[in-house]
């Protein structure tokens, strides 16, 4: 009730994650930025989960930061145990992400970079939590276990599918990869901080909320 009290229409736009990101070229970039700035002038309103998304849009001409809300993504942190670990990485450093199967969620840069921690004699190992989304997905068929194996790294890599227990395997492991391109509030990172994972994140909007905090 008191979220909604300042909009006079029934037109919100609900922004998990703006579609402008910084590893975009210019033009993509820029489209993408005129899409957000339409959904602004064609909405009463803006539900936000990342406020640097919000500050954007506020650089913007003629964008009012009246029209924003900004509520942040959350867990239930009951589910999450914390605990101390080894981290002597013997027998071996165990890295784990937790999302859908999309190219922009960046498990194949984590992947490219598993490679050459083996070519230099690093023993890792590199568990992603998650799935396919089939009406989301720009790719067609199973395209990072084909990258994968033409990277010949299957014997180091392991796709759970979609789970409802996220949090046993980031309770069996190191180190939490959060290698996204674009992200609104990423609740993956505020899973690896309640179990007690080491979290390595990029550097992008949303992920700098929470690993500044």
């Amino acid at each position: 009730g008191m979220l909604f009290s300042g909009l006079s229409a029934k037109k919100v736009y609900f922004a998990r994650g703006m579609y402008f990101h910084d590893a975009q070229q210019w033009l993509n970039y820029s489209l993408s930025l005129l899409a957000e700035y339409i959904f602004y002038f064609k909405t009463s309103g803006t539900i936000s989960q990342s406020s640097e998304d919000v500050d954007r849009m506020c650089r913007l001409p003629f964008v009012s930061s009246n029209k924003f809300f900004v509520v942040h993504n959350g867990i239930d942190q009951k589910k999450f145990r914390f605990y101390e670990r080894d981290f002597n990485f013997d027998p071996g450093i165990m890295l784990v992400s937790v999302g859908r199967l999309v190219p922009e969620k960046g498990f194949l840069d984590v992947v490219q970079a598993l490679k050459f921690l083996e070519q230099r004699g690093i023993n890792a190992t590199y568990t992603v939590v998650g799935g396919y989304l089939k009406d989301v997905t720009s790719v067609d068929g199973d395209w990072f276990s084909h990258e994968v194996r033409r990277l010949g790294m299957s014997h180091r890599v392991k796709v759970t599918g979609f789970v409802d227990d996220v949090e046993r395997f980031l309770l069996s492991a190191h180190v939490m990869i959060q290698s996204s391109h674009r992200e609104g509030f990423p609740r993956a990172i505020l899973e690896g901080m309640s179990s007690g994972l080491i979290v390595v994140a990029t550097d992008i909007r949303g992920a700098r909320e929470l690993m500044g905090s």
